[in-house]
C-alpha cells in the first residue's frame, strides 16, 4: 500500500496530510484556470473587487507550480516537489530583478507578445511572494538544522499575502502595491496565505507545528505570539485608516517588527521545547533502571523526579511523591546521625551505604543507597541523585547467616576446649610411659610412643589453630585510622627472631594510613611474613611490602622469592587445615592463611595470591578507603 505522507518516504512529515493536499490542489487550480484564462483570452478567475487588478500569467504560473509542488510533497514525491519550488524561485528572482535593472528579460512574453509592464508582468511583491514562497517549498525537506528556513520563509510570503487581504479589507493602497506599479491581486493574496499555513505548519520536521500544538511550557507561549502576530495587523489598521501614508507605513512596520519579534521567541521556544524533549529523554532512561531513581533539592530535600522503579519499589506514584520532602515520606532511617549524612554528602560530593525505609503499606524495607550531589558552575548544590536498589532479602539471609556463623564459632569454642583436656591426658602419660619405663621397652614400644606424642603434639595444634580461627570471626572489629607502616613494623618486631636467623633481606616500600582493626592487620602481615621465611630454599630469603592505590581502596602486596606456589592450589591455600606439602617438610597447621583471609573479608576487602615470573610467590589484598586521608 503506497504511503500516504512523507512520514515514510521523504524528510517531510506532515501533521495534517489531507488538509495540506486540498490546499495545494486549491491553489493548483486557481493558477490553472489563470493560465486558461489567459490562453483562451477570458477572465475565468474574477478579481471579486474593483480595485483588485487581474492575476497576470507568469502568477497564474507561480501559482500552478506553487500548489503542484504543495500536492507533490503531501504525497511524498520530495523531489519533483522541489524542482517546481526552484522554478518558482527563478521566475520570481527574474521579475524582481527587471524591476530593479528597469529592463525587460522577455520572460513576461514567452507565450504571449506583450510588451506592457501593467498586463504582462506581475507586481514587485507578487514577485517577492513567489521568490519566498517558492524557496520554502525547496528549503522545507531540509535535515539536521537546528530550525527549518522554511518556517520562515513561509511565514514572511504567508504575511504578504495577509498584509494584502487587510490592504484590500481597509482599503489601505500602501499595502496593495510598491511604489506606481501593480497591486497584488486579491486572488493571489489568498493563495500566497494558504500556501504560506501550509509549509509553516505542514511539516512536522519543522518545529513550528510542533511548539503550535504541543503541550509543552513553549506551546502556550508560541500560540500566544501566533496569534497576536496575525491579528495586529488588521486591528492597527483600523486606527490608522483615516492616515494613508503614514498610517500605512507604520503598518508595514508593525508586521515586519511582528514577525521578526515572533521569529526571535519560536527561535527561543525551539531551545525551551529541545531542552524539554533532552530532559524528557533523560528521564524515560532513567525509567529503565533497575534500581529507584529519585532526584531531590539539596536546600528543601524536596522531591523533584521519582522513577517507575520508585513507584514499584515504595508504592507512592510520581505525582504522590513530587514535592515531598524525602526523608519524611520514607520514614528515613540514618545508620548514623541526619547531621552526619547531611555533612558527609556536602564535603565529599557522594555517600554509600544502607538505609531504612517505610513503603506506603507501612511495611519496612533495607536499600543499598548511592547518592550523589551535583552543583552549579559557582560550586552551589543544585540537586542530589539517589539510586536505591532493594536489600531486604540479602539483610534477611545476612542476619541468619550471621546467626548460624556466631552458632558454629561457640560450637567450635566449645569442642576445642573440650578437646584440650584429653588430649593433655594422653600426651601426659605418654610422656610418663617414656620416662619412668624406657629401659623396659624395645624400639618398637618407643618408636608408637614417639608416634603418640607427635599425633598429640599436631592435634594441640589444630585445635589452637581453630581456636584462633573461631576468636578472629567472633571478636568486634574496632576500625580506626592506623599508618600501616607501624603495623608492619610490629609484625617484624614480633618475628625479629626468625628474621634475623634465616638472614632474611625485608624491603619496605611507602605504605598508607589505613582505617581498619590494628591488631587484626598486623596478624596478617606477621602470618604473611612468617609464610615467605618459612617457604623459603634460598640461603637468604627476600621479602618485598609495598601498597598501592585501586579504585576506593588500597592493595598490599607481601613478595618473596621462596618455593612458589602452583597457580591450580592458589585458591586451596587459603582453606582451614590445607597443606600443600607432607607433615615434616615445613612447621605448621595451615590455618595462618586461613586467618588472613577472614580477617582481610571482614574489613571489606579480598586476598590472592600469583606466581612470580622470576620465581616466588606474591600474596595480595585489598582494604577499601573508608576516610583515610590520602
Amino acid at each position: 500500500m503506497r504511503s500516504s505522507g512523507l512520514a515514510e518516504r521523504g524528510s517531510w512529515r506532515w501533521d495534517a496530510v489531507a488538509p495540506t493536499r486540498v490546499a495545494g490542489l486549491l491553489v493548483a487550480l486557481v493558477g490553472a484556470l489563470v493560465v486558461l484564462g489567459w490562453v483562451v483570452g477570458a477572465v475565468i478567475i474574477p478579481s471579486a473587487n474593483a480595485a483588485s487588478p487581474a492575476i497576470r500569467l507568469n502568477t497564474g504560473v507561480c501559482l500552478l507550480l506553487l500548489g503542484a509542488g504543495l500536492a507533490l510533497a503531501a504525497w511524498g514525491r520530495v523531489a519533483g516537489a522541489r524542482v517546481l519550488g526552484a522554478m518558482v524561485v527563478a521566475i520570481g528572482l527574474v521579475t524582481l530583478f527587471e524591476y530593479v535593472a528597469h529592463t525587460s528579460l522577455g520572460i513576461d512574453q514567452l507565450a504571449f507578445d506583450d510588451h506592457s509592464r501593467s498586463v504582462g508582468r506581475m507586481a514587485p511583491n507578487t514577485a517577492v511572494g513567489v521568490a519566498v514562497l517558492g524557496a520554502a517549498l525547496v528549503t522545507a525537506a531540509a535535515r539536521r538544522m537546528p530550525w527549518q528556513p522554511a518556517e520562515l520563509l513561509a511565514l514572511a510570503g504567508g504575511m504578504i499575502g495577509w498584509l494584502g487581504l487587510i490592504g484590500y479589507a481597509a482599503d489601505l493602497p500602501a499595502l496593495l502595491h510598491v511604489g506606481g506599479f501593480l497591486r497584488i491581486a486579491l486572488p493571489t493574496a489568498i493563495c500566497f496565505v494558504l500556501v504560506g499555513v501550509a509549509i509553516a505548519v505542514g511539516p512536522a520536521r519543522g518545529r513550528l507545528a510542533g511548539l503550535v500544538a504541543g503541550g509543552g511550557p513553549a506551546g502556550p507561549l508560541v500560540r500566544r505570539l501566533f496569534t497576536a502576530v496575525v491579528l495586529a495587523p488588521p486591528l492597527v489598521s483600523l486606527p490608522l485608516r483615516a492616515v494613508h501614508s503614514q498610517g500605512t507605513t507604520i503598518l508595514v512596520l508593525i508586521a515586519v517588527l511582528a514577525v521578526v519579534f515572533l521569529s526571535i521567541v519560536v527561535s527561543f521556544a525551539v531551545s525551551l521545547e529541545a531542552a524539554e524533549r533532552e530532559a524528557q529523554d533523560r528521564a524515560e532512561l532513567l525509567d529503565l533502571a533497575h534500581d529507584a531513581v529519585i532526584v531531590r533539592d539539596p536546600l528543601t530535600t524536596r522531591i523533584t523526579y521519582w522513577n517507575r522503579e520508585a513507584e514499584q519499589l515504595y508504592g507512592y506514584s510520581a505525582a504522590e511523591a513530587r514535592g515531598c520532602v524525602s526523608h519524611d515520606l520514607l520514614a528515613t532511617r540514618f545508620s548514623e546521625s541526619r547531621q552526619v549524612f547531611d555533612a558527609a554528602l556536602l564535603e565529599r560530593g557522594r555517600w554509600n551505604g544502607e538505609l531504612d525505609h517505610r513503603r506506603k503499606d507501612g511495611s519496612r524495607l533495607f536499600v543499598s543507597s548511592r547518592q550523589a550531589l551535583k552543583r552549579d558552575a559557582h560550586g552551589r548544590p543544585v540537586s542530589i541523585i539517589e539510586l536505591n536498589s532493594d536489600i531486604t532479602e540479602r539483610r534477611r539471609a545476612e542476619r541468619a547467616l550471621a546467626r548460624s556463623n556466631v552458632e558454629l564459632e561457640q560450637f567450635a569454642s566449645v569442642t576445642s576446649h573440650d578437646l584440650q583436656e584429653p588430649l593433655r591426658t594422653i600426651s601426659g602419660f605418654a610422656d610418663l610411659l617414656a620416662r619412668r619405663h624406657a629401659s623396659a621397652l624395645d624400639d618398637d614400644a618407643r618408636r608408637y610412643l614417639e608416634f603418640i606424642v607427635s599425633g598429640t603434639t599436631r592435634m594441640q595444634g589444630l585445635i589452637d589453630g581453630m581456636l584462633s580461627y573461631a576468636r578472629v570471626g567472633r571478636a568486634g572489629l574496632s576500625l580506626e585510622l592506623h599508618d600501616s607502616r607501624e603495623l608492619v613494623d610490629r609484625a617484624l618486631g614480633a618475628l625479629d627472631g626468625t628474621v634475623a636467623s634465616s638472614g632474611a633481606r625485608i624491603e619496605i616500600g611507602e605504605l598508607p594510613p589505613v582505617v581498619v582493626n590494628g591488631a587484626a592487620l598486623t596478624q596478617v602481615f606477621q602470618n604473611l611474613v612468617a609464610n615467605a621465611l618459612k617457604f623459603s630454599d634460598t640461603a637468604t630469603p627476600a621479602v618485598a611490602i609495598t601498597a598501592g592505590r585501586e579504585r576506593d581502596a588500597w592493595r598490599f602486596a607481601v613478595a618473596d622469592n621462596g618455593i612458589g606456589i602452583d597457580p591450580a592450589q592458589a585458591e586451596r591455600v587459603f582453606r582451614m587445615f590445607q597443606r600443600l606439602h607432607a607433615d615434616g617438610h615445613y612447621a605448621g597447621t595451615g590455618i595462618g592463611l586461613a586467618i588472613c583471609k577472614r580477617i582481610v573479608e571482614r574489613h571489606g576487602g579480598r586476598i590472592w595470591c600469583e606466581p612470580l615470573a622470576e620465581g616466588g610467590t606474591v600474596f595480595q589484598f585489598t582494604l577499601p578507603d573508608s576516610g583515610a586521608e590520602e
